[in-house]
């Protein structure tokens, strides 16, 4: 089992399908909302290098296309107005790995505080 967040996945095709279903479900350049972002905000958390990733501090996460391919991808946009974007597998593989059971507690609590703090 894979846990993201609060969901549970038998398979890591079933967390890809549900990662798919956000990518395909919001606008380009919106900031995802609802529990698409709780599970996209675990899903960061899972990826390997997120602490890098969301440094300084997070505003909120979009889909936007990828920097390579046009295809929709995942971005974690700064507070700073910076961004990058992150990969769903190597999320949904680091989650499998590790067999986390709440992703948001391996959160480091500095970036959790960056993350509420970019929320206000």
């Amino acid at each position: 089992m894979i846990r993201i967040g609060d969901e549970m996945f038998k398979t890591t095709a079933e967390a890809q399908r549900r990662a798919s279903r956000v990518l395909h479900r919001h606008p380009h350049g919106t900031p995802i909302t609802g529990g698409d972002r709780l599970f996209v905000e675990a899903l960061f958390w899972a990826h390997p290098r997120a602490a890098e990733k969301g440094f300084p501090a997070i505003d909120h996460f979009e889909v936007r296309p990828g920097p390579e391919w046009p295809t929709p991808n995942l971005w974690v946009v700064r507070t700073d107005g910076t961004t990058d974007n992150f990969s769903i597998k190597k999320s949904i593989a680091a989650a499998k790995a590790k067999g986390i059971e709440r992703l948001d507690g391996d959160v480091d609590p500095r970036q959790k505080f960056h993350l509420e703090e970019g929320r206000r």
